[in-house]
């Protein structure tokens, strides 16, 4: 298994965050994150291939926007739950699902939710399954809710040193902060699945088998949308979400808006040669898992 190297982007962030300041700041920006992620979703979607009137979990299903497009895909005499543990996410995803009577999200753990025993076709999940506090624990309880020999497809982070979007702001805040601290492999974390030594035995435990995985590069645009041009956007971001968002968040006031302030001065420079099209437009890598129950 691959440990954090102390540049922070493995840091520990578990469940509970979601419920709190993180969830609202990922609804505030949900616009720009859906931007940066949208390969990931095309990638996530193509590999799950949903079928009309199948039944389908989606898992940490943010906005819902994943959520929509296979309710699309299964038609109205299939069903879609979307799970999430933001109220601030799920008030947006129900909002966006209002016309379509088969989907729906709840506020909910799937670690422990009560599902349907055997009752679904499929799960799926964006970025939502590297943050279970009892991974094994956790998708035993989403296995025990599937049908047997039921898919299951999940899009995770992978490689964190060549996923520029969060190790290139993280090395710049170490260089003003010090170094982070270290973290476990397999931390609740947005790299928490980065190695299949972390996610295949976390699987097997749950109950699936026939696992496998194909690595993506992707790129995205960072913080469209916002800032008054685009390294000001993917500045804006950097400050809400991620891991410099989360170190400055452990400082009183004044020392994180002197500590911005420079991570911002050494950190636009570093941006600028990303620009293309209107957009800070930095890569990233993925892991397409895919599994049976």
């Amino acid at each position: 298994m691959s440990g954090s190297d102390g540049d922070g982007t493995g840091a520990g962030l578990g469940s509970n965050q979601w419920q709190g300041g993180l969830g609202q700041k990922w609804a505030q920006h949900l616009e720009a994150l859906e931007a940066q992620w949208v390969a990931a979703k095309a990638l996530g979607l193509g590999a799950l291939s949903p079928r009309p009137r199948e039944r389908v979990l989606d898992i940490g299903c943010g906005g819902a926007r994943t959520t929509r497009a296979i309710a699309e895909a299964v038609g109205a005499e299939g069903r879609v739950l979307g799970l999430d543990i933001s109220p601030e996410l799920v008030a947006i995803a129900n909002d966006g699902l209002a016309d379509l009577d088969h989907a729906s999200v709840l506020l909910a753990d799937a670690s422990t939710h009560g599902f349907d025993a055997g009752g679904w076709d499929a799960v799926f999940s964006r970025f939502g399954v590297m943050f279970f506090e009892d991974p094994p624990g956790a998708f035993r309880n989403i296995h025990a809710a599937l049908k047997p020999r039921a898919r299951a497809v999940f899009v995770v982070h992978a490689d964190r040193k060549g996923s520029a979007w969060a190790s290139l702001p993280a090395g710049i805040a170490a260089e003003v902060l010090g170094p982070a601290e270290p973290t476990p492999p397999g931390a609740a974390g947005p790299f928490g699945w980065e190695s299949p030594e972390i996610f295949v035995p976390i699987l097997e435990a749950g109950g699936f088998g026939d696992i496998a995985w194909e690595t993506h590069p992707v790129t995205g645009p960072m913080g469209l949308g916002l800032g008054s041009d685009p390294v000001a956007g993917a500045l804006e971001m950097v400050r809400g979400i991620g891991v410099v968002a989360r170190r400055l968040g452990e400082l009183d006031e004044a020392e994180a808006a002197l500590a911005w302030e420079e991570i911002a001065r050494r950190l636009a420079p570093a941006l600028s040669p990303y620009v293309e099209d209107g957009a800070v437009r930095i890569g990233g890598n993925l892991h397409v898992i895919t599994a049976r129950a």
